[in-house]
């Protein structure tokens, strides 16, 4: 994961914002959404068209840029059939 070397060079880094959407009160309740696959062919393309390189941050954006958020190596990725089951993952 990239270290920070400083805020306001950051600031003038391109940033890639997901701009997150609320669905549903359950993932049925969600509409179609991308697999690790097509996030993965994604990034890759852009990486390779120049629009991303390994070191652009990731922002999550809600509610119309009112909120942000980060995702970080402390952050909870779990999987599984469902929530309650899911198993966490671990960057490290």
């Amino acid at each position: 994961m990239r270290e920070s070397r400083n805020y306001k060079e950051d600031l003038k880094m391109k940033m890639m914002f997901i701009d997150g959407r609320r669905s549903g009160y359950a993932p049925e309740q969600c509409g179609e959404t991308l697999t690790v696959g097509q996030l993965r062919e994604f990034l890759n393309m852009h990486v390779e068209w120049g629009n991303l390189t390994d070191e652009t941050p990731i922002y999550l954006v809600n509610d119309n840029g009112y909120t942000y958020g980060e995702i970080s190596s402390y952050d909870s990725l779990f999987v599984g059939q469902d929530w309650k089951d899911a198993e966490k993952l671990w960057f490290n």
